[in-house]
């Protein structure tokens, strides 16, 4: 505790000076230096995580220094509005101040909102950052930085240290959980691909370093051994190929899925026991889900997937028998893990009994807002909104298992892509409308943009019309 109350201290002074420098610099310098400290304060939870002044830790601190911060840095630079998504965020919020009026628990109502505001904010300072940098420059900044997850978890590997949890080993590092790592090292893949894939500046060298990156970033990922995550890859890896697939000519469709079919072959024969083994308990509750969910108040332990099932019977037996307005507004933030002692591990399960049915249609309406802006990015079939969309599906998959919207690093992984797909819409959105003023100043004007011969000449100004 004293340890961390003097990092605290120390660090104050060179926080002040760089919340003025930040307002005058390119705001890539203030993502850099976020997702830096992010992921260096995460991998010291024995100092970061300690209760220090007033009960909160110095990562709460932080958390909220940065938000804040963040949010009047955009304000300030006049891009705090840029995202489609503030009103379903806001209507996030609305909800969770209505059950925290209700149940009276106002520090869980302000933990769960600034985890959304985190979002917001991330979302639109990535825009705010694409908007003024080039693209690649952005995507080498996500790769360096998630560096730094692979490296701590590397030591783990090679001195053979992994942490035993949940009936398996988990190579963490000095992370304290699989998942604040996993989600960590999910955030260079999206940007290894792209620089990978993108035909500027290709070359052996820039194939073999991006591509060393991506090949271990999933190593290291498997190795993390979340199980939940290890799903939600799978359903980013078929929605890129999809939306790989839609956008290719016929003959590189056949050549796509042709390398498909012998990656998913090789990687079968490689791990497929291992995997099969993970999942086996998922599959046993697909094939028969009404033997083994009980939500008649007296459950019976099944222990399946961890006791993931247990729970959800746990949650939705709570649910079952709750008034009616506690039906509509919920139980309260973060009292289902006082009542059971545990997480839902279902996103949706969580915000049905937690907040109600007004906040699960409040999520329902982020996840479809959100997944109809990846699905416009992923149409322009721009190489990075094909990298960046399939994260939105991805997210929607973990929430089943696992809670991304409890979960900072979640957040972030989210809210840097999401930030991405939204700059691609603009794009595109920008150059057609260049497009149609181009045209309707040729049609009112031909005798400006053609030559003596009715040629067309040199494409009209930008902005004439």
């Amino acid at each position: 505790m004293g340890l961390s109350l003097y990092i605290a201290t120390a660090a104050l002074p060179f926080a002040v000076l760089g919340a003025f420098l930040f307002l005058r610099w390119n705001p890539i310098a203030f993502l850099a230096f976020h997702l830096i400290t992010r992921f260096v304060l995460d991998s010291i939870p024995d100092v970061t995580y300690m209760p220090t002044v007033a009960g909160l830790s110095l990562m709460q601190m932080y958390s909220v220094a940065i938000v804040t911060y963040g949010m009047f840095f955009l304000w300030w630079r006049r891009r705090l509005w840029r995202s489609a998504l503030g009103v379903e965020v806001l209507l996030i919020v609305f909800v969770y101040a209505l059950g925290a009026a209700l149940a009276g628990q106002w520090l869980s109502l302000v933990e769960g909102a600034l985890k959304w505001l985190y979002l917001y904010v991330l979302i639109n300072l990535m825009i705010f950052v694409l908007e003024i940098n080039p693209l690649a420059r952005v995507m080498q900044l996500l790769c360096l930085v998630g560096l730094y997850p692979l490296l701590n978890q590397f030591q783990s590997i090679i001195t053979h240290a992994p942490v035993f949890s949940g009936g398996q080993y988990n190579y963490l590092g000095s992370f304290h959980h699989e998942t604040v790592l996993s989600y960590l090292l999910l955030i260079p893949i999206p940007a290894a691909m792209y620089l990978l894939l993108e035909r500027r500046g290709k070359s052996l060298g820039r194939a073999l370093v991006f591509g060393g990156l991506l090949l271990y970033a999933h190593v290291a990922f498997y190795l993390a051994n979340y199980r939940t995550l290890l799903l939600a890859v799978a359903v980013y890896w078929a929605a890129y190929l999809w939306y790989r697939y839609r956008s290719l000519s016929v003959g590189r469709r056949i050549s796509l899925v042709f390398v498909t079919i012998f990656a998913v072959s090789v990687l079968g024969a490689l791990r497929g026991g291992d995997v099969a083994e993970k999942f086996s308990e998922l599959v046993t509750f697909v094939s028969d889900p009404g033997r083994y969910l009980d939500f008649s108040g007296r459950p019976t332990s099944v222990g399946l997937m961890n006791g993931r099932i247990d729970l959800i019977n746990n949650y939705m037996s709570i649910y079952a028998q709750s008034p009616s307005l506690v039906k509509l507004v919920g139980i309260g933030i973060e009292r289902g893990n006082e009542l059971v002692g545990l997480y839902t591990h279902n996103e949706y399960v969580g915000a049905l009994v937690e907040t109600g049915v007004f906040g699960l249609l409040a999520l329902l309406c982020f996840l479809a807002r959100a997944t109809y802006i990846a699905l416009r990015a992923a149409r322009t079939r721009r190489p990075e909104a094909l990298v960046s969309a399939p994260v939105v599906l991805a997210i929607v998959a973990a929430a089943l298992g696992t809670m991304p919207f409890r979960a900072v690093q979640a957040m972030a992984f989210l809210g840097l892509y999401l930030g991405v797909c939204e700059w691609c819409r603009r794009m595109a959105e920008s150059a057609s409308t260049e497009q149609v003023l181009s045209s309707a100043a040729v049609a009112d004007h031909p005798g400006l943009f053609t030559d003596n011969k009715g040629v067309a000449a040199a494409r009209p100004p930008r902005g004439v019309g």
